[in-house]
Parts: C-alpha cells; structure tokens; sequence
C-alpha cells in the first residue's frame, strides 16, 4: 500500500485495445511527413 490505499490494478479489454490502437494510427497520420526545423539560437 501507498500513503494507505492499496494498489489498483485495471486490465485493458478487447474494445479498449482497439480504440487505442486507432487513436494511435490517426495520430501518427496527422505527423506523417511533418518536418519541424528549429536552428539553434
């Protein structure tokens, strides 16, 4: 336990791996072929 409340354990079903895997694919097609160019003060 930690500062009196055990720990809590949560097991990622089915559906939510799902969401999660297509929350992932938008957002790495909202990067794809971004370039960020900052030059160094």
């Amino acid at each position: 336990m930690r500062g009196g409340h055990p720990r809590r354990f949560f097991r990622v079903e089915r559906a939510g791996l799902e969401a999660l895997q297509r929350a992932k694919a938008q957002f790495d097609s909202m990067w794809a072929g971004v370039t960020i160019d900052v030059e160094a003060p």
